[in-house]
C-alpha cells in the first residue's frame, strides 16, 4: 500500500460500480503511477474541489468523466484533528504537515506539536509550540506556553519549563502545579514547596486530583 496525493478523480463504469457497491471503491489519479488506481474500503470520499489522499491499489487508465480535485487545506486540517483526537499521532502529523505546505497558522503548529509531544518527540514539539507562540492562536497563547512548558519538563529542561509556566500561569492556574513539579524534579525543594502551596491557594474546585497530588507532595518534601 502506498499513499498518493490525487489530482483527478473519475466515475467508475457500470461493472465497476457494482464492484464499488460491494467494496466501497472509488478511483483516483496517481501522479507517481500516471494512471487511475482503485481506492479501497472506506477511504476519503471524493467530492468536487476536494483532495483525495488515500491508500490505493490496483488500477485502470481512463480519462473520461474526470475533473480536477483541488487541494483543500481545511479538509486536511480537519482530518488531522480527527486523527489527533483518536490518538493516531503519526497520521495526524502527516495531515498537519501536508496542510503546512499550503497554509501556515498558529493553531496548526500547536496541534502538530501536541501530536509530536504525545509521541515523545519533544524537540519537534517545542519547535512547533514556539511557532504557535509567534503566530498567535485563537484561544490565546497561554495554551502554547503551557504545553511548551510541559515538553520542556519532560525533556529535562527545567529552567525553560519554569519560564513557560510563569507566562502561562497568568491565565492558566494549573501551570502553577507544573512549575512546582519542575522545581521538584530539579531538586529545588524550598521553591517546589512554595509553588505547590501557591497552586493550592489559586486552584479552582474543578482540579481536585492535582490538589491531592500537590498536598501529598508537600508532605513528602517537608519530611526531608
Amino acid at each position: 500500500m502506498t499513499h498518493y496525493t490525487s489530482i483527478y478523480v473519475t466515475w467508475p463504469t457500470a461493472e465497476e460500480q457494482r464492484r464499488q457497491y460491494k467494496l466501497n471503491e472509488e478511483f483516483a489519479w496517481s501522479d507517481r503511477e500516471q494512471k487511475y488506481l482503485t481506492v479501497r474500503k472506506n477511504e476519503y470520499k471524493f467530492e468536487k474541489d476536494q483532495t483525495c489522499r488515500s491508500i490505493v491499489e490496483l488500477g485502470r487508465k481512463d480519462v473520461s468523466n474526470c475533473y480536477p480535485a483541488e487541494l483543500n487545506h481545511e479538509v486536511l486540517y480537519k482530518r488531522g484533528l480527527t486523527y489527533l483526537q483518536k490518538g493516531q499521532y503519526d497520521e495526524a502529523i502527516s495531515e498537519f504537515s501536508e496542510t503546512l505546505k499550503m497554509i501556515k497558522f498558529g493553531d496548526l503548529y500547536f496541534n502538530r506539536a501536541l501530536a509530536y509531544a504525545h509521541k515523545g518527540l519533544y524537540d519537534q514539539a517545542i519547535s512547533d509550540f514556539t511557532r504557535a507562540t509567534e503566530m498567535g492562536m485563537k484561544a490565546g497563547l497561554s495554551e502554547a506556553f503551557h504545553h511548551r512548558g510541559l515538553a520542556h519538563l519532560e525533556a529535562g529542561a527545567y529552567d525553560k519549563a519554569i519560564s513557560d509556566f510563569n507566562t502561562a500561569s497568568k491565565s492558566k492556574v494549573e501551570a502553577y502545579f507544573y512549575k512546582a513539579e519542575a522545581y521538584d524534579r530539579g531538586r529545588l525543594i524550598k521553591e517546589a514547596i512554595e509553588a505547590y502551596k501557591t497552586f493550592i491557594q489559586k486552584v479552582p474546585s474543578s482540579l481536585p486530583p492535582l490538589v491531592q497530588r500537590a498536598t501529598k507532595r508537600i508532605a513528602e518534601l517537608e519530611k526531608r
